[in-house]
């Protein structure tokens, strides 16, 4: 059987024909690849908490908002601001994509409902509301609330009052206020008119309920589109009415998790644009002047781009889309693709007998690195798929398609790479690149031959050193402080959690049970706990459909006490009364008031108590929606807790459930009764689950590569030795974090398992250096092997450090722990590793003490 650089260097026409032929397969996949900018494709489908938030917000509907904030700008007339809002959220609600609009307190949505629940009135009553309601119904009653009614429609705010009197004459609205579903969560200041806005009058809120969710980042882009164009209709109009008058246009911004998605989509593009741009130009101008030769970049950047494409074309067969986190993977696939190349040009062409031939050259070329090449390669790829275990959709995605990438840049490297070295070399070394400069290591390994002991003590008394502050790193979870600083935003968060009185991203609390009596009990006793703390200020609000539905027990109490009086809620008493003090206050009879009494009449003879799912065909039914979820043989009900602040960071999170489970607990109701669910609920449970998952990659990551040089090495002490590098480097890397003020995060930790990959090549590079030479070679052998070392750690710093170019605090550090990581391990593989392996050769004899071969 031929050697492998005999087959390439006799056969590689076909190699490059295969190659090609990959290629074209790979074009058919990339033409099937999209980008996939849904978010939650990121997350562990069959993670519980994951599965529960998709089910209640598939089933109650889209719950997040897009918050519009008019500013009025200084001498604009109110009245033709408010003109403006009433234009804006006309045109806002004729768009297809927007569900609802909520700008104002609706009195004509108000009344409608109220002539609706007339027929079911007593069974939303309180025990102490029954003296109070006689009272409001005896003669006596009825002539006060009626002159009541006119004195209202006599002030200069009568007109908002109208609609309300005609629907509910006798006042009975007043035994039912507070917050509802008809209501905003908070303590929102509304305007006389029933606007919202801020107190000072000088911003006025429209809260936007749209069809889709923010996390669908297409959809966030039509809507937004639809929005702004439907923006500037209604400024268009309202300027050409008032351009005479001189009436300024106010300031429209947008906040909430739509605009925020498109923020965040256009500078991942833009970071992924010009991360992989930076990394090609920075690894270009490295390879130029290493090798003093542009011809360097053609056999350098050809087997690459074709790793990439095979890559991209492997994504369209295997995934169809690539998310938005897999498209770092290019930047990364750069800087560790190139390391193969940078290998193998270092032996091709640093000869010390330049009139070597090509087949010598590569069988050299193969004998000295080939093995090296390999195993890192393999073992990089394994610590990629480590990642690609992950129960996360994004890390699953990343770290398969980086390994897999990994393993395309070992075989273009490998193949092609020796082909177009063979096609070009054969008449001549005209085309070859210069032998890599030398970076004056030649003289610092000399050196370290001779001060062995010194620099070894240095790097260990400096590992000691660090380890002690090393001890104190953070973890931060604080995803506040992993976005982007935008002023202009977090101004307009904290408008909106001012007017609403805390966050606007809402907790649920869902309960669920086989009968919506028994349902519906225990989430009135969640709401009446829940408003026990809001009046406490310890949440901002509670929005609960029991605010609108008494638990059936309570109903049942109300119903026997009417039916046990029957001469206090006598209707024909009551028409009469009304009639007389109608007529009294010189109000005439209007054909409303007779369907109002009629509804009043068949409220006060049912017996029957009322459930939500009893008004599913009527007008009611989009105002239940959020609250009330009906199956088969299954009911829920859904809560919303809203926070003082927003939920950031885990700690917050978990003092806010702590609080919330204690006040429950207090009211006797078990934890099995309920659950939590929302998007902060959520962000906390995914982020202990990232932590167990990069815990789990990182120890089957050094577990595989432990196997994998095994193996190789079939002897303990090259393994240690080949991962010494790596572990000191890690311990070096806390304490400088810790010295820099830097922490752990959601975003960083992921590099750790590619640092096992990746720091590890540059011990098993010497170490197959110290294996393959005898003592008196080894300086100069380790000053060869060192060259490539050397650049490989730039190029891969380059690819990792333009990360660190990010808009993202959480990919900046990525790159930033990255960067630190690399090349402290190249450190201490050059002086730690390499002066031990010195201070071994002593004793050599002239055998390979890997596998007891004599050296070739």
């Amino acid at each position: 059987m031929h050697p492998f650089h005999r087959i390439l260097f006799r056969h590689y026409r076909a190699v490059l024909v295969l190659a090609l032929a990959l290629s074209l397969g790979a074009i058919f996949g990339l033409a099937r690849l999209k980008l996939n900018t849904d978010l939650f494709s990121l997350l562990p489908s069959n993670h519980p908490g994951t599965r529960s938030f998709l089910e209640v917000t598939k089933e109650i509907g889209v719950q997040s908002l897009l918050v519009v904030l008019v500013e009025i700008p200084a001498g604009a007339d109110p009245e033709k601001i408010r003109n403006f809002v009433d234009m804006l959220a006309g045109e806002y609600l004729s768009l297809p994509q927007v569900r609802a609009v909520r700008y104002k307190a609706d009195q004509k949505k108000l009344s409608s409902l109220l002539s609706r629940l007339m027929e079911h009135f007593p069974v939303f009553l309180r025990p102490g509301d029954l003296p109070r309601l006689t009272r409001r119904l005896s003669s006596e009653g009825i002539r006060e609330q009626t002159q009541k009614n006119r004195a209202l429609l006599a002030s200069p705010i009568g007109f908002a009052g109208k609609e309300l009197i005609l629907h509910d004459p006798l006042g009975l609205r007043d035994f039912w206020k507070g917050d509802g579903p008809l209501t905003l969560p908070g303590q929102g200041f509304v305007s006389p008119g029933g606007y919202f806005r801020t107190r000072d009058g000088r911003i006025y809120f429209l809260f936007l309920e749209p069809t889709g969710p923010p996390q669908d980042v297409d959809y966030s882009r039509r809507l937004m589109t639809e929005i702004r164009q439907a923006e500037q209709r209604v400024r268009n109009r309202f300027e050409k009415e008032g351009r005479d008058l001189g009436i300024p246009s106010p300031l429209v911004t947008y906040a909430g998790g739509y605009p925020i998605a498109l923020r965040d989509e256009a500078a991942t593009k833009r970071d992924i644009r010009n991360t992989l741009l930076t990394s090609l130009l920075g690894i270009m101008v490295l390879f130029a002047l290493a090798f003093r030769s542009l011809w360097s970049l053609w056999y350098m950047g050809l087997p690459l781009a074709l790793s990439l494409l095979w890559t991209l074309g492997f994504a369209g067969f295997a995934f169809h889309s690539i998310n938005i986190l897999s498209g770092v993977f290019s930047c990364v696939l750069v800087g560790l693709g190139v390391d193969f190349a940078i290998h193998i040009l270092n032996r091709f062409c640093g000869a010390s007998d330049d009139s070597a031939g090509v087949e010598e050259r590569l069988k050299r070329t193969f004998q000295e690195s080939g093995k090296g090449i390999l195993m890192g390669g393999l073992t990089t790829s394994a610590a990629f798929f480590s990642i690609g275990i992950s129960d996360f959709g994004g890390f699953r995605q990343l770290g398969t398609l980086t390994g897999t990438g990994i393993l395309f840049c070992l075989l273009a490297m490998l193949f092609v790479l020796p082909a177009l070295l063979v096609a070009f070399s054969r008449k001549g070394r005209g085309h070859l690149p210069e032998q890599v400069r030398d970076f004056g290591l030649d003289p610092l390994f000399f050196f370290m031959k001779r001060h062995r002991k010194s620099v070894i003590a240095t790097v260990l008394l400096a590992a000691c050193l660090l380890a002690i502050p090393g001890t104190r790193v953070r973890f931060d979870d604080n995803l506040r402080n992993f976005r982007p600083p935008d002023q202009g935003l977090f101004k307009l968060q904290e408008h909106i959690t001012e007017w609403l009185g805390g966050s606007a991203a809402e907790v649920l609390l869902v309960t669920e049970g086989p009968s919506e009596a028994e349902v519906l009990e225990t989430t009135s006793a969640l709401y009446r706990a829940m408003k026990k703390l809001r009046e406490s200020g310890k949440i901002g609000g509670v929005r609960s459909l029991c605010r609108w539905f008494p638990p059936p027990d309570r109903q049942r109490r109300i119903l026997e006490y009417l039916h046990a009086h029957p001469d206090l809620f006598d209707m024909k008493r009551i028409r009469s009364d009304f009639r007389s003090a109608l007529k009294e206050s010189g109000f005439r009879w209007m054909p409303a008031y007779d369907v109002y009494l009629d509804r009043m009449e068949k409220a006060f003879s049912s017996r029957e108590i009322l459930l939500p799912s009893s008004l599913d065909k009527t007008g009611l039914r989009d105002l239940l929606r959020p609250f009330l979820i009906k199956k088969e043989n299954t009911f829920k009900t859904v809560t919303y807790l809203m926070p003082l602040k927003d939920l950031w960071s885990r700690s917050d999170t978990r003092d806010f459930e702590i609080l919330v489970r204690n006040r429950l607990k207090e009211a006797g109701i078990p934890e099995g009764r309920y659950h939590f669910t929302g998007a902060a609920i959520l962000a906390s449970d995914l982020k202990v689950l990232i932590l167990k998952n990069l815990e789990s990659s990182l120890w089957l990551a050094g577990g595989v590569i432990l196997i994998v040089l095994l193996l190789y090495y079939r002897r303990p002490q090259w393994v240690f030795l080949s991962v010494l590098p790596l572990g000191t480097g890690l311990l070096l890397l806390t304490g400088l974090m810790a010295l820099l003020g830097m922490d752990f995060n959601f975003f960083n930790l992921i590099v750790l398992p590619m640092l096992v990959g990746i720091g590890i090549d540059d011990g098993v590079h010497l170490t197959n250096t110290y294996l393959q030479h005898p003592a008196g070679e080894l300086p100069g052998a380790f000053a060869v092997t060192g060259r490539a070392v050397l650049l490989t750690s730039l190029t891969t710093l380059v690819g990792f450090g333009s990360i660190s170019l990010s808009h993202y605090p959480g990919l900046r550090s990525m790159g930033y722990l990255a960067v630190l990581g690399i090349g402290l391990c190249f450190l201490t593989s050059i002086f730690l590793l390499a002066p031990l392996l010195l201070g071994g050769a002593a004793g050599r004899k002239g055998t390979d003490r890997g596998t007891g071969r004599p050296h070739s």
